[in-house]
């Protein structure tokens, strides 16, 4: 298996586990109401301690199942940006000239082209520290880790219950999951063209998370 499949793959476990918390919590939810209704004070009192301990449960493992994976996409990543010189195309010619001086556009330009190549990346990356240039995102093997990360930390996050109440920013990212996800997957070399970093501002607001009240 190529890492690029086994990236993608590896991200789309993480969002089936964000999706299928969602929904066990929208029926937590509905249950909830339900029994609201039917039961008295005192029983419903009891039910609802019962049935948030479960919850929390469960979100303990689905945050760990999560982070689990995301161990398997960072290795993925790690590995996808190993050097290799069998990878290197014509444009690597251009960091072979001295006198010849690339400007911070055509260094970004280089990096969208070239940003599923790591070795091309290394290249771009290591231009840019020796003439004091900020590196373009894309060549970042570093970006590229952060990116992984995020995308499990924020998912795990997501699913995270409180002492207080349930958090329902699950079914937020379930919701949103392409548009969260857009800018680390493009950061992956798993998407094209490079944006700016809007989706990445919007993934934020995942972990500004709203509780519903359980009482």
């Amino acid at each position: 298996m190529d890492k690029k499949t086994e990236m993608n793959q590896a991200i789309t476990t993480i969002r089936g586990e964000v999706e299928a918390f969602a929904r066990r919590l929208d029926t937590h939810r509905k249950l909830r109401d339900e029994n609201r209704r039917n039961y008295t004070p005192d029983a419903f009192a009891r039910w609802q301690t019962e049935a948030l301990d479960v919850l929390r449960e469960d979100a303990a493992k689905t945050a760990g199942k999560i982070r689990e994976t995301g161990h398997t996409l960072e290795e993925a990543v790690k590995e996808a940006n190993s050097l290799n010189g069998g990878q290197l195309p014509p444009d690597a010619e251009l960091f072979k000239f001295p006198d010849l001086a690339l400007t911070e556009a055509e260094l970004e330009e280089l990096a969208e082209r070239h940003a599923g190549n790591p070795t091309m990346c290394r290249l771009i990356a290591s231009y840019a520290e020796r003439n004091k240039m900020p590196a373009p995102v894309a060549a970042s093997p570093g970006k590229k880790l952060e990116a992984a990360r995020a995308i499990a930390e924020q998912a795990a996050s997501a699913v995270g219950c409180d002492p207080n109440g349930v958090i329902n920013s699950a079914a937020q990212l379930a919701e949103h999951w392409d548009g969260f996800t857009r800018y680390y997957r493009e950061l992956l070399g798993l998407e094209v063209p490079l944006k700016e970093p809007q989706a990445h501002s919007a993934g934020q607001q995942y972990t500004n998370r709203e509780n519903y009240s359980t009482t």
